[in-house]
């Protein structure tokens, strides 16, 4: 949507094609920061055991 707002926006195509370079690599760095908060997230949520095998509904075994 933004990218066609930039483009009715502007007459020139040299303003146009900086709109659309802006809103692109906005849009890129944006995503990189919601992928980096998302697994951080991700992590702080995991249940302990988590990753050991053992799940939290799994019987506990006994050490060999």
């Amino acid at each position: 949507m933004s990218l066609l707002i930039a483009g009715l926006s502007f007459p020139d195509g040299t303003h146009t094609a900086g709109a659309k370079i802006a809103i692109l690599s906005g849009s890129l760095v944006l995503a990189l920061l919601g992928g980096g908060a998302l697994r951080l997230a991700a992590r702080r949520e995991r249940p302990q055991g988590a990753g050991t095998g053992q799940g939290t509904l799994d019987p506990p075994r006994s050490p060999r």
